[in-house]
């Protein structure tokens, strides 16, 4: 990895200190990680596509964590977010359900 490569698990908000990664994956300039956070008690999907040059991360509830994890795009279109609404930039977005 060079210095330049920038892994979902780096796309963390500031202040957010105790975030476990729990999985990871990267592939063809996707890369996707699930987090989990003690004192938020919640757990997040980060994102970031370096061929369209976007980052987000999802909130998710625990019994999804998995599915959003494995297919997060999708998981975002069921819950009503489209890929148009993260083209300015890095997105959060609370999708619990």
């Amino acid at each position: 990895m060079s210095a330049t490569e920038t892994h979902a698990y780096d796309f963390a908000p500031a202040g957010a200190d105790d975030w476990r990664e729990l999985a990871s994956r990267e592939n063809d300039g996707l890369a996707v990680a699930l987090l989990w956070s003690p004192s938020a008690d919640g757990v997040k999907v980060t994102i970031v596509d370096t061929r369209l040059d976007e980052a987000f991360e999802l909130d998710v509830p625990g019994p999804e964590a998995l599915a959003a994890f494995h297919h997060p795009y999708a998981f975002a279109a069921t819950r009503g977010s489209s890929p148009a609404s993260w083209r300015s930039g890095s997105t959060h977005l609370s999708l619990h359900g």
